[in-house]
């Protein structure tokens, strides 16, 4: 029996440890199974408001697309559609197959086929027989649209002659008379930036247009000839101590002045992002440590870890007498943050590439000057907390993974730092499941008892630091993630309302237009913009005299941007054939997944909440050191494949850091 045993955990042993079953398993995690989640929530989850494509029609909106109110219970007003038609004879296709984004009452000259107050899966098509309402001649088909949680749309995909948009014409249900042709999702008026208000733009675009390609052509033949090499390049460069630590020093102490300048200078109440819900939770944690429920209050469904360490701050520097000075120590708390986020940066490069100085020195230059970074920094909120915690966990799991072994106090001691990262902010679940992959791929390569004993180490001490915060949600809303926007706790609505497949695919508007712009556009759009500039306006407001000239440096730091968002896709891809030769006990695995399932769940994101306010690249801050990480591999393959890759490279990265020291400095 005990010779049969040990065959068939040799068995077991040769399938877990063998490399295909193991990439197997990696494209199922990181591929297939986030992908299915996306599809499936796209296409059949009506509380996510996707457009569902069609190949035969598309979606029909009326040209003034808004929202009435964003805390109405009324959010727009019912479309009237309407679709006139000339019939020599009736014809054999009477199939009307249509869907309505959300309810719908369809009336076909004058007979009523469907009422509006019916309501069923809106992803669902409906399907009706025309035949008996047709008439030879002139008809008319008119279907009301109601949505009461956004912009109403219509989708007509058969019969051929009445296939949205060709043809249809709206109107407001206020205005029945005033009908306009129907447009399709994501019209906007153009806003062009400063740049673009030029006289000379009209030449200078093709400059942008050229650049732009060949940047694109540029990154995919290096990553062809990448893939072809059996070997990853790898720089190397040799540097004197004190230059070594000479130039880090300086990076961090301009960085220092910067983010210390305009902290003190920023006040707290000039936040874009939901100032009053964050001092409101500060304000209730300073009087009592008993975290609140969702329902108390609109940033209350947050975990309670960053409004405990800020509520006691608040307490200390004033509390309810001086107001201003105890939320301004909340704000030095926050910035502080924010620069231990480029220490991270530093330590991981010097982790990574520890026989590359100058990678450790771009690296930290490009994160100490990085304007989704300088922009939130001096802003009241958990964001930068949660990241400077993620940040923490991303590099110790990193760490463990570069080791043979690991001991059962260092998993202890990641599952107590994840845990904190989970009390901070939910998002940060993220770190949780895939600290659990890649410890759990190890041990299942390995089959030793020990590693799985690290695993369950690993989780039961996370659980111990933030299971009670979860089991109370789960126990009080049966999920243990709620948020403002579910279950109609505190309802809220911006527009566009929903995302279309053009709102993923579509990228290239934001180097043609004010950078504003990009956040009504498309999400690659909008989440570009807001990584290499402020364009939701919080440092640089709309009324300072410094808008104009800031926002035309914003308009040339995204064209820069190109050559080192290239660099980062070539790196992340160069990371991915790498993990894949050696799927198990890979440090650079752990980036990767963490990397993959964050932009995941953040697309994932875009679509339960539609709005232009979440098209923000704060919310993966986290991810700077791994993107940092991503860079600096990208920047070694554009300098073994490409002449002078390396110099125009460094050349951006520098320009952006200039204009970003000179322009993202709050006056006061």
């Amino acid at each position: 029996m005990n010779l049969l045993g040990e065959t068939r955990t040799k068995r077991l042993l040769s399938l877990t440890s063998d490399s295909r079953f193991l990439r197997v398993l990696l494209f199922l995690a990181l591929f297939a199974g986030p992908l299915w989640i996306l599809l499936h929530e796209a296409l059949f989850n009506p509380d996510v408001h996707f457009l569902i494509p069609s190949i035969k029609a598309g979606w029909a909106f009326h040209p003034k697309q808004r929202i009435m109110k964003s805390y109405s219970p009324k959010v727009s007003e019912d479309i009237l559609f309407i679709r006139k038609f000339h019939l020599k004879k009736i014809p054999k296709d009477t199939e009307l197959t249509v869907r309505a984004f959300k309810e719908m009452q369809i009336k076909l000259n004058g007979n009523r086929i469907w009422p509006l107050s019916v309501r069923t899966n809106w992803k669902k098509r409906h399907i009706f027989n025309l035949r008996p309402f047709l008439r030879s001649g002139e008809n008319t088909c008119i279907i009301q649209v109601s949505n009461p949680q956004g912009i109403p749309a219509l989708l007509v995909e058969s019969p051929g002659y009445l296939r949205t948009r060709s043809g249809w014409k709206a109107a407001l249900i206020s205005a029945p008379k005033s009908f306009r042709p129907v447009v399709s999702p994501m019209t906007y008026p153009p806003k062009p930036g400063f740049l673009q208000e030029w006289k000379s733009w009209k030449w200078m675009k093709w400059i942008v247009v050229i650049w732009l390609g060949g940047v694109a052509i540029i990154g995919l033949s290096a990553f062809i000839r990448h893939i072809a090499e059996k070997e990853i390049p790898r720089s190397s460069s040799s540097s004197s101590r004190f230059t070594k630590w000479a130039i880090p020093l300086i990076v961090l102490g301009l960085c220092f002045y910067l983010n210390i300048s305009n902290t003190r200078k920023f006040p707290y109440y000039k936040s874009a992002f939901d100032i009053e819900g964050h001092v409101d939770y500060i304000e209730r944690m300073s009087r009592s440590m008993k975290p609140p429920l969702p329902t108390d209050g609109w940033q209350m469904y947050q975990p309670p870890l960053y409004y405990w360490i800020t509520g006691n701050i608040y307490k200390i520097f004033g509390d309810g007498s001086n107001k201003e000075s105890a939320l301004k120590a909340v704000q030095y708390f926050g910035c502080f943050m924010g620069l231990g986020i480029v220490v991270l940066v530093f330590l991981l490069a010097r982790g990574m590439f520890p026989d590359n100085p100058v990678a450790h020195w771009l690296a930290l230059g490009w994160a100490a000057f990085l304007p989704a970074s300088l922009s939130i920094n001096p802003n009241i909120s958990n964001e930068v907390f949660s990241a400077a915690l993620a940040g923490v966990a991303v590099y110790c799991l990193w760490r463990l993974m570069e080791r043979k072994s690991i001991c059962f106090w260092e998993a202890a001691g990641l599952g107590v730092v994840t845990g904190l990262a989970l009390l901070s902010k939910f998002t940060t679940a993220i770190l949780f499941f895939s600290a659990i992959f890649v410890l759990g791929l190890r041990a299942l390569a390995s089959l030793k008892r020990t590693d799985w004993i690290r695993v369950i180490v690993f989780i039961g001490s996370c659980l111990l630091i933030c299971g009670w915060f979860y089991g109370r949600n789960i126990v009080l809303y049966k999920t243990p993630f709620i948020a403002n926007w579910d279950k109609g706790i505190f309802p809220f609505f911006q527009t566009p309302t929903y995302r279309s497949l053009g709102s993923y695919i579509s990228f290239g508007g934001v180097f043609f237009h004010h950078p504003e712009r990009a956040r009504r556009t498309s999400v690659p759009d909008g989440l570009y913009a807001n990584f290499w500039t402020d364009n939701h306006m919080n440092l640089i407001k709309r009324r300072n005299p410094e808008y104009k000239n800031a926002s035309l440096w914003m308009n040339i730091t995204l064209i820069l941007a190109v050559f080192p968002s290239v660099s980062l896709m070539l790196g992340f891809f160069s990371s991915l054939w790498s993990v894949f030769r050696r799927p198990a006990g890979n440090g650079e695995l752990s980036l990767l997944v963490i990397s993959i399932w964050l932009m995941m769940s953040f697309l994932l994101f875009t679509m339960k909440v539609p709005t232009y306010s979440t098209l923000k690249a704060y919310y993966l801050i986290g991810l700077i050191p791994v993107l940092a990480v991503y860079l600096i591999r990208g920047r070694d393959i554009l300098n073994h494949h490409v002449r002078w890759g390396r110099i125009i490279h460094d050349a951006c990265i520098l320009g952006i850091a200039v204009i970003s020291f000179w322009i993202y400095r709050f006056p006061g």
